[in-house]
């Protein structure tokens, strides 16, 4: 039985998701830890239309109206993969700690959608986390 004093923290009063379910929403000026991780797979489909490598990327945009020219890219990693089989998996970790301000917005993207692998225990292949991190 969980006591109130091992409960995992409630953040709600720091970050929310919009309500069109892709953005991020800071909602206390603080310091962030954001990490990002995106388990890929090779599917036989895929693989046909590739010449035996390719880059993987994904990144974390920030949005916020401090600034008008829309987002910037908070994270970003990048790798090439090179295959001689469809049936390939790579996972890919990025983490940093930052100042976010009120009202930013955090969005996840990715240049191959359709090679996330989904699935059998997909949260454990897949996961973005803000956690605040000193906040002030």
């Amino acid at each position: 039985m969980l006591s109130r004093v091992n409960l995992p923290p409630n953040h709600i009063h720091s970050l929310t998701l919009e309500r069109n379910g892709t953005l991020l929403r800071v909602r206390r000026d603080g310091t962030y830890k954001v990490s990002l991780q995106i388990t890929y797979r090779g599917t036989e489909k895929w693989m046909n239309t590739k010449d035996g490598s390719y880059t993987l990327e994904h990144n974390i945009r920030h949005y916020t109206d401090r600034y008008s020219n829309g987002a910037l890219l908070l994270l970003t990693y990048m790798e090439t993969v090179n295959f001689t089989s469809p049936h390939w998996r790579k996972s890919m970790f990025s983490e940093g700690i930052f100042f976010l301000h009120s009202g930013d917005r955090l969005e996840v993207g990715t240049n191959s959608l359709p090679l996330i692998a989904v699935g059998q225990n997909m949260e454990q292949k897949t996961v973005f986390v803000v956690y605040p991190h000193f906040s002030t």
